[in-house]
């Protein structure tokens, strides 16, 4: 299964960079929003990362991650752009906040660090193809 990636962010640069970072791996399904309700319908659906901005009009950070609360943390990861401090040991699923402004360089550097957790994650957590889903037709 390849890993969905949701890109909330308000910053025009920084959002190219992260889609075009994402679209990069070849097997990662990369979804543009750019509003809070285009946020909560994207993450209804399952998500690898989701990369937040803690500004984007009409979100509500906290209520957002309250929602994932009972995902298992190692499963879904969240990249937070935020201009004020955020409990982040409250939500496990924040692997790295990154204070604005936000350079390009920094939102990279985190998501080198996520492809490298999505790389290394064990192969019980990886969808593995069923003997009839493996043979050619």
């Amino acid at each position: 299964m390849h890993p969905r990636v949701v890109v909330a962010v308000a910053d025009d640069a920084l959002r190219h960079e992260a889609l075009t970072y994402c679209r990069f791996l070849a097997s990662t399904n990369a979804v543009e929003v750019s509003d809070a309700q285009g946020t909560e319908r994207a993450t209804d659906a399952p998500f690898d990362l989701l990369i937040l901005d803690g500004d984007l009009p009409g979100i509500a950070v906290e209520d957002l991650l309250e929602r994932f609360a009972g995902t298992i943390a190692g499963r879904r990861h969240v990249v937070l752009l935020t201009s004020r401090p955020l409990p982040v040991l409250r939500y496990p699923l924040i692997t790295d906040t990154l204070p604005k402004p936000v350079k390009i360089e920094s939102l990279l550097l985190a998501l080198d660090r996520w492809r490298d957790v999505m790389l290394a994650r064990p192969l019980q957590d990886l969808a593995v193809p069923t003997q009839s889903s493996s043979r050619q037709p």
